[in-house]
């Protein structure tokens, strides 16, 4: 079944880690040069206060910052390691969802990334309109 946006939000706010598991190679021997470009669902799940978790893929590593907003693993048993971490401390999956919620607030809000957009376009304006004249 397909769940819209008020439900997603609803399994993200009872989820205790969201966990983003990219690839570079897949169990078929498949390559992905770029399996995430940027991953929507870790902002998503952590603008809920869902702690975030990640592998060491591509971009994935510069949303989280580790022990703070989530974590980051190389290795199944790391993964591991830190889902048992989260599942016996509500406290810290509680905290770490806080963290997150105000890292994405602070750093990815519509109003700054669009205020980052904006000034990349004038910059590149600028430049353009310069090498014009």
């Amino acid at each position: 079944t397909d769940a819209d946006d008020d439900a997603i939000r609803r399994l993200y706010w009872k989820s205790w880690a969201n966990v983003l598991s990219s690839v570079y190679q897949d169990c078929y021997g498949v390559i992905y040069r770029e399996p995430e470009l940027m991953g929507f669902t870790l902002l998503e799940a952590m603008a809920c206060g869902t702690p975030a978790i990640a592998s060491r893929v591509a971009a994935m590593p510069e949303f989280i910052q580790e022990g703070h907003t989530g974590y980051v693993y190389d290795t199944p048993e790391q993964l591991t390691e830190q889902l048992r971490l989260l599942s016996k401390n509500p406290g810290l999956v509680e905290r770490i969802g806080r963290n997150a919620r105000e890292a994405v607030e602070r750093d990815f809000d519509l109003k700054v990334a669009g205020a980052r957009f904006l000034a990349v376009y004038e910059e590149l304006i600028a430049s353009a309109e310069e090498m014009a004249a």
